[in-house]
């Protein structure tokens, strides 16, 4: 399996135990560098993955987006504001910038790193290893 088919694999089982146990669509939060339009590819095909594993958006999930438009500062105020929401999920994109704020901003929350080099972010997983 590739990592794609397993990101999109380990989210829709986290988002289904999420929405069954509360009766709720689960609420994915995106913390991004970017922007919705820089960001314009990485959403339709998340969507699309998530589709592809039965989760609909609006039925089986809705996504909270914050995207610091390049600047990095703004990433632990927005990681912030998604904790308050209680998002069931954070989804980073944008490299490890994004992927350290939210798992430093929130040890409750899972947090899924989409396009963060493995090698600068092993450090924020317990027990990682140096290969996959």
């Amino acid at each position: 399996m590739n990592r794609r088919g397993f990101l999109f694999q380990g989210f829709a089982a986290l988002a289904a135990s999420a929405a069954n146990a509360q009766r709720r669509p689960a609420t994915i939060g995106v913390l991004s560098t970017g922007t919705p339009a820089t960001d314009r590819t990485r959403l339709p095909s998340f969507r699309d993955g998530l589709a592809e594993r039965g989760l609909i958006e609006g039925a089986g999930y809705r996504f909270e987006y914050r995207g610091a438009g390049g600047d990095p500062s703004r990433l632990v105020e927005y990681a912030n504001e998604l904790i308050a929401l209680k998002v069931d999920i954070i989804v980073t994109f944008g490299g490890p910038a994004s992927a350290r704020v939210a798992v430093t901003a929130s040890r409750n929350i899972p947090v899924v790193f989409a396009g963060a080099d493995d090698s600068a972010i092993t450090d924020l997983i317990p027990g990682a290893i140096n290969r996959p």
